[in-house]
């Protein structure tokens, strides 16, 4: 089991230190026998962990919770589920909280199950025309899955999917392609999984016809005026970070309001969860005067709009800013947002963007289960 548990965490290092396939703390991995699965636990990232930071599940009990019926409000219900995974630990007393999507690597009969958010696949699965491009590209070598909410509900999905893939093909589905999601790839071997990977990844990048531009500019002759403003405006009891970046692909969608609206919403649940639902938009550029007193209007209406204070500011001529307790969180935004954009340019090769809808944002900004 040692021999297993190693090539997981090496499994998972190799993805997670690649920001084209995993970006901050994203994606998950998992290895199974017939009784106990091995699935990465909440709060370590795939790029440093080791053999300790996996939780041991008995898939018996995970078998319960399939099986089980929970509370009809989603909020309870996740809640009462977060609580049964970890009471389906082998070794509760380490005090690790399985990731919520244990499950749907435990429906996945293949000993290694790794779960990506490939940039360019995503670009593919976060626009207009996802299932039928899918179908095209992949046929039934793949499984799509529409877009649901995540947890019990993205299980149940799945689960139900998987089923009628068997009954239609009388195979495991080893691919399966989650709308505004991301990839989960199955395999008996790590050697399987990456070819199978690197398969799925190719198979879009072939329909590419230009990657994002992310040549880095020089900073805005407005910037030293605008940043310190900026931060009083978001600073209330303590101190914002600021963090600043400026790029062709920032200018790209900074450069008037209606390139602005192909990056306005979310497309996955982590661009929710790291950068908030709403970026805000300046398009003042006449002087560091004038974008300040634009700066303070459009941000009193965003906090009267929503209730909270933005973390993404783009602003016009000067680039992209993300506000945060401290500045390794402030960068992990400016690299979620920006994965957005990439997102959105990929997206243009099939059919153009396709965000998260109202309800599906406002599931993701209540919902607590996960602590990312």
């Amino acid at each position: 089991m040692a021999a297993l548990l190693t090539q997981l965490a090496e499994l998972s290092r190799t993805y997670g230190s690649n920001s084209d396939y995993v970006v901050a703390g994203g994606g998950n991995t998992s290895c199974k026998t017939a009784e106990t699965i091995w699935v990465k636990a909440s709060g370590f990232p795939l790029a440093t962990i080791t053999e300790e930071g996996f939780a041991a599940l008995d898939r018996g009990k995970l078998r319960e919770i399939a099986e089980k019926s929970y509370s009809q409000d989603p909020i309870e219900r996740e809640s009462q589920i977060k609580d049964d995974l970890f009471r389906s630990n082998r070794y509760p007393e380490k005090g690790l909280r399985p990731s919520v999507e244990t499950s749907l690597h435990d429906a996945m009969d293949y000993t290694f199950v790794l779960h990506t958010h490939p940039t360019v696949v995503n670009g593919l699965l976060c626009s207009r025309n996802a299932e039928e491009r899918v179908k095209e590209l992949f046929g039934e070598e793949a499984l799509y899955v529409p877009y649901t909410d995540p947890g019990y509900t993205l299980f149940k999905l799945v689960m139900e999917r998987i089923q009628a893939y068997r009954q239609k093909y009388d195979r495991e589905p080893a691919v399966i392609l989650i709308q505004n999601h991301g990839v989960f790839v199955g395999a008996e071997s790590v050697e399987e999984i990456n070819a199978r990977h690197e398969e799925v990844v190719t198979t879009v990048s072939r329909e590419v016809s230009e990657t994002p531009d992310q040549a880095p500019l020089d900073s805005s002759s407005g910037l030293e005026e605008v940043l310190p403003a900026l931060r009083m405006m978001l600073s209330g009891d303590s101190l914002k970070v600021l963090r600043y970046r400026r790029n062709r692909l920032i200018e790209h969608f900074a450069a008037s309001e209606n390139a602005f609206q192909k990056v306005s919403k979310p497309f996955t649940p982590d661009h929710i969860v790291y950068c908030k639902a709403q970026p805000l938009y300046v398009d003042t550029v006449e002087s560091a005067e004038d974008i300040c007193a634009q700066l303070a209007e459009r941000l009193g209406k965003y906090r009267e709009k929503y209730g909270y204070d933005p973390k993404v500011i783009m602003l016009k001529d000067i680039g992209l800013v993300a506000a945060e307790e401290t500045a390794k969180d402030a960068d992990t935004v400016l690299d979620v947002y920006e994965d957005l954009l990439k997102i959105s340019m990929f997206s243009e090769n099939f059919g153009g963007p396709d965000f998260l809808s109202d309800e599906e944002i406002a599931f993701i900004d209540n919902w607590e289960v996960e602590n990312y």
